[in-house]
């Protein structure tokens, strides 16, 4: 058998120490990667816990997280006050804040309440048309008119076997049938649901003002605490993580307030839109078309689909097909215009989130929260892009839910004016 030469054995033993390096590099690559999978799904498992947290928590967190972007809304006109003010009249400057927040929703309430009463005026006059249409889209007619027929006998049964008796027996008979007549009546049955609902929502209102009552009272705090937090902020801003921070608080605070004033510029201009162009083809309503797409505004995406699908569907309701493609129709350009050309230009991507991002937190915070988590998640969304922006670790969660293609452009976008 050939002996290895001596000049061989270095060579042998040079490849084996490099195979072993390449093992030992293969080898930690794959343990990278493994702490990499199990990071993110650590990462995934543990947003699903907050998630279902906060869910369960809404009673606390959601009041809590609507006193604080009211306070930072207000903060300018609470700071403004107080450094105008002697030191012991500084309490003037959070109630001045408290009191914006309760003159706008005032405003609110009033556009709601005369919106709300001039449905309630008409609606009466729509019971019919309303149990017509029901039994059209139902497929109800025909036994609808089988039951009118039996109640038209039974009432005629009922008033001739009255006649052997007094007169105010058969009134009691006849009345007795002709109610049961009218109580099976479609209509009838409608305005029953819609009694119903008026009064679940008349139910709710107790729980809505304490939510309103504990919101306001968080917001009043956070107010008079706020000088003192921000000072904290700033004295531990001594190295980068702690200015990090405190300059996440600034960026925040000026994007939502920036978002706050250009929906309420774009809500009142759809708003007025959408109430003109309704008017113009005879809807009734229009105050109340116009007051939703205000509304509505604030709810990204799905806001827009609702406040333009309810005037469509009355128009169908009251009108003509034709008019009301030619309502929808004009609902959609507006949508569209100010959706692409007037959002964009007014707001100057400020904001820095992808579209898909938006529609996703718009139903993910739904989910949590319903209807104010809905109204919250563009803010939700930009507090947590604007923080993950600023911690090394999180950056990459930052730049996916941004709509920025780099890092460079996420700080210019994420960093405070």
């Amino acid at each position: 058998m050939p002996q290895a030469r001596p000049h061989d054995r270095p060579q042998a033993r040079h490849e084996t120490r490099a195979g072993a390096v390449l093992a030992g590099a293969t080898e930690r690559l794959r343990a990278a990667a493994r702490l990499r999978v199990t990071a993110w799904l650590v990462g995934i498992l543990a947003a699903l816990a907050i998630a279902f947290t906060l869910r369960e928590t809404q009673m606390v967190t959601m009041p809590l997280a609507f006193a604080f972007f009211l306070a930072i809304a207000v903060w300018p006109v609470s700071a403004a006050v107080s450094a105008r003010t002697p030191r012991r009249l500084r309490w003037l400057g959070p109630a001045a804040g408290l009191l914006v927040i309760l003159v706008v929703l005032g405003a609110f309430a009033a556009g709601i309440w005369a919106a709300a009463g001039q449905v309630a005026e008409r609606l009466p006059a729509y019971a019919d048309e309303a149990g017509e249409w029901w039994q059209t889209v139902t497929g109800e007619g025909a036994g609808a008119g089988q039951e009118r027929s039996t109640s038209e006998a039974a009432a005629a049964s009922a008033a001739s076997q009255a006649g052997s008796s007094d007169d105010a027996r058969s009134d009691v008979a006849v009345e007795s049938a002709l109610a049961g007549r009218l109580g099976g009546g479609t209509a009838d049955n409608l305005l029953d649901r819609v009694a119903s609902y008026a009064d679940t929502i008349l139910s709710s209102v107790a729980s809505v003002a304490a939510g309103l009552v504990a919101i306001l009272f968080f917001t009043l705090l956070m107010l008079i605490e706020a000088p003192t937090w921000k000072g904290k902020l700033h004295s531990l801003a001594h190295d980068g993580h702690e200015r990090g921070w405190a300059r996440s608080v600034d960026a925040i605070a000026q994007r939502f307030r920036w978002y706050l004033v250009m929906r309420t510029i774009l809500g009142a201009i759809t708003g007025t839109l959408y109430g003109l162009w309704t008017w113009a083809f005879g809807l009734e309503f229009a105050l109340v078309w116009g007051l939703l797409g205000f509304l509505l505004n604030y709810v990204p995406t799905i806001g827009s689909l609702v406040a333009g699908t309810l005037p469509v569907a009355f128009a169908l309701f009251t009108q003509d097909i034709g008019t009301a493609a030619i309502i929808a129709a004009g609902l959609l350009v507006i949508e569209q215009v100010m959706g692409n050309f007037v959002d964009p230009r007014l707001q100057g991507r400020e904001l820095s989130l992808s579209p898909l991002v938006v529609l996703f937190s718009v139903l993910a915070w739904g989910w949590i929260w319903g209807i104010p988590g809905a109204l919250l998640a563009v803010p939700l969304t930009v507090l947590i892009t604007v923080v993950f922006a600023h911690v090394s670790g999180l950056r990459r969660i930052a730049l996916v839910l941004s709509d920025e293609p780099d890092y460079r452009k996420l700080e210019e976008k994420t960093k405070p004016r």
